[in-house]
């Protein structure tokens, strides 16, 4: 079947005689061809980049179409995990209910912050010694990954540290932040650091816990990005901050908080009208990017339609269980390859799962600029029509694209859907 002779309408060239096509319009990601996108659940606010760069808060159970904060440009609807951040009045870093300084002048409400508000602290240093803002203390799982982050901003200095405290996170690790480069040097964790409008950072310190005790994150004025941790700093000295965030896992859109710890729920979205899905063959088609910063070894699932005999999952990469993988219901056994390409997560990943009753099943996949990949085959299909699809359980990144086309395709012709996907 080649794509010039699928027809449709408006559709670009991959995707025409799809019967559902969901992608961006707008600015923001609708349905073009088939169902509408069903309302997201998450019983919670959630952030995200409108496309002016600004950090805005979704309401609860609203779609976050979701923006890169440098260029404004559409990344797509943003699905992420459950998430707790365990620092308390994260903007308001002032507070000392929540943030110690030590040899640090925390000033509050001195620069606009990256939601346009004049929230953002200014820290400097008060001394020749270790400018510190150590955080409230929060307990900490042994041998967990935990992201310490925090906006930053260039003031009478470039370069900011993030590190964790000894007691729970050891004294070798620590990541230096260059606010003006946009680079980072990280000793002893991984570091991420990720520009926005008006000269902000989102700076990141990932880090396993060594002990099971109380943990702290510390934001800290630093000398370079070859500075050691907590350096002492010669006045005058300092940056601005916004934000401050710790949480299990891989860095995540940012929690604000108050007197307490807060939870961003779960993103997850359920569609009923499956009118559009043919069983006896087609191809399921997304174009999906991880979450930077976000952490690696866990499924990424991108659809799950029925159980059973019935069941279809397409999962994005992941380098922990070896995803991309699909599966195709087969009696209560699933199988699947578990890559077709390379399992290299990455902010432009395109994968497909092609189907059918009795020509077979294939997993491919495409990253960035690369050639698209085609697994071996996987099993038919039983035939049926799942009762409902699910959207975007912890995918930790955006969905910008989501396709069917129905119909028989080989390996060869879905890579080259793959590849002439922009």
């Amino acid at each position: 079947m080649l794509v010039s002779l699928l027809g449709g309408g408006n559709l670009p060239s991959w995707a025409r005689g799809a019967t559902l096509f969901w992608g961006p319009k707008g600015g923001r990601f609708q349905s073009i061809r088939g169902p509408e996108i069903p309302a997201v659940s998450r019983a919670s606010q959630a952030s995200y980049f409108d496309a002016d760069g600004l950090l805005r808060l979704a309401a609860s159970n609203e779609l976050r179409s979701d923006h890169d904060p440098l260029t404004g440009a559409f990344l797509g609807a943003l699905f992420e995990r459950q998430s707790t951040n365990l620092q308390w009045h994260s903007d308001q870093l002032n507070n000392t209910n929540a943030w110690n300084p030590s040899a640090l002048d925390v000033t509050p409400n001195t620069v606009t912050d990256p939601a346009g508000t004049n929230l953002a602290e200014t820290l400097e240093s008060a001394g020749a010694a270790a400018g510190i803002l150590v955080s409230r203390i929060a307990t900490v799982v042994q041998n967990s990954t935990y992201s310490l982050s925090c906006f930053g901003k260039p003031g009478l200095t470039n370069f900011l540290q993030i590190t964790g405290g000894s007691a729970a996170f050891g004294t070798g690790q620590h990541t230096n932040f260059d606010l003006n480069n946009g680079t980072l040097t990280a000793f002893g964790g991984v570091g991420n650091i990720r520009a926005l409008v008006n000269g902000w950072f989102r700076c990141n310190h990932r880090v396993v816990a060594s002990a099971g005790t109380n943990g702290v994150m510390a934001p800290a004025l630093s000398t370079g990005l070859a500075a050691a941790r907590l350096p002492a700093i010669t006045p005058p000295a300092g940056v601005h901050a916004f934000g401050g965030q710790m949480e299990l896992g891989g860095v995540s859109s940012y929690i604000p908080t108050g007197a307490a710890a807060a939870t961003r729920q779960q993103d997850v979205m359920s569609l009923s009208d499956m009118d559009w899905f043919d069983p006896s063959a087609g191809v399921i088609l997304a174009e999906v990017g991880a979450y930077p910063g976000s952490l690696t070894g866990q499924a990424r699932q991108i659809i799950a339609l029925g159980s059973g005999n019935d069941r279809i999952i397409l999962r994005a990469a992941d380098t922990g269980p070896g995803y991309p993988h699909a599966y195709v219901g087969n009696g209560t056994s699933l199988s699947g390859p578990t890559n077709a390409g390379t399992t290299t997560v990455s902010a432009r990943e395109y994968v497909a799962l092609s189907f059918s009753t009795a020509g077979g099943s294939y997993l491919h996949r495409r990253i960035g600029d690369g050639a698209a990949a085609s697994s071996a085959n996987i099993g038919n299909f039983s035939g049926t029509t799942p009762a409902s699809m699910s959207i975007g359980s912890n995918l930790d990144g955006h969905l910008r694209n989501l396709a069917f086309l129905p119909g028989l395709y080989t390996p060869s012709e879905v890579r080259a859907l793959l590849d002439s996907m922009p």
